[in-house]
């Protein structure tokens, strides 16, 4: 059974002539569907004193939502159509970040990191012990300071996540540029699956995770210790 792919045909027109209605106000429109994918339009605001209206766009399977802004004046419905999409593809990301988040190998890499954050603690304490530094306050300060200075935990963490752009959601992302007839999202996606820079990173980052076991990181991680 092949998956379910629709696009509804929403009169954008009607919304924005009648967006000071009631009726409207609570009422959600369905916007594209693929699989159990669905995502949907709302208002959300209405700033009178300007003339805007606010929506929102959800993806049921992510808890959060994306916001565009439409201004009665000076904006136009191609404006919200193109607002629309943009939303709609930054949903997908949003997503595709929380799916990797989830997976066993990213919960594998951020354990790494966050050992070696432990050993930044476990040397910064060993050092002001060793310069005889009892000051509460001075300590957790210098410490907090000595790791945030020398772990890269976030940033490999974000370089990870990178990696995986568009490989884990590859159908929804490339379905829903055909159901749109966005050829630059085509290619956006297809440059990225051909690129290498997942394999590139992704090595990069089994490297790192090795040189932080390694003697050498602790000598080097020593190096920046300051003087009180």
């Amino acid at each position: 059974m092949l998956p379910t792919i629709k696009v509804y045909e929403i009169d954008y027109n009607f919304i924005v002539k009648n967006y000071l209605d009631p009726k409207l106000w609570n009422k959600s429109w369905t916007i594209f569907v693929y699989r159990d994918f669905v995502f949907t339009l709302k208002m959300t605001h209405i700033t009178v004193t300007t003339n805007t209206i606010t929506f929102e766009v959800k993806l049921n399977k992510h808890w959060e939502s994306r916001h565009f802004d439409y201004n009665i004046e000076n904006s136009n419905i191609n404006f919200l159509k193109k607002s629309l999409k943009g939303s709609i593809k930054r949903l997908i990301g949003d997503y595709e970040k929380g799916e990797i988040r989830s997976t066993e190998e990213y919960s594998i890499l951020n354990q790494d990191l966050l050992e070696a954050e432990h050993k930044l603690e476990e040397i910064a304490n060993e050092f002001l012990d060793n310069e005889g530094v009892t000051n509460k306050e001075i300590r957790e300060v210098y410490i907090e300071n000595y790791v945030d200075n020398n772990s890269e935990r976030w940033d490999k963490l974000r370089d990870y996540i990178d990696s995986l752009e568009c490989a884990v959601c590859t159908d929804l992302y490339m379905i829903f540029a055909e159901a749109t007839h966005d050829e630059s999202l085509k290619d956006t996606v297809q440059r990225y699956l051909d690129d290498g820079e997942t394999e590139r990173i992704q090595r990069e980052l089994e490297e790192y995770c090795e040189y932080v076991d390694s003697d050498k990181w602790l000598e080097d991680v020593k190096e920046e210790l300051e003087n009180i």
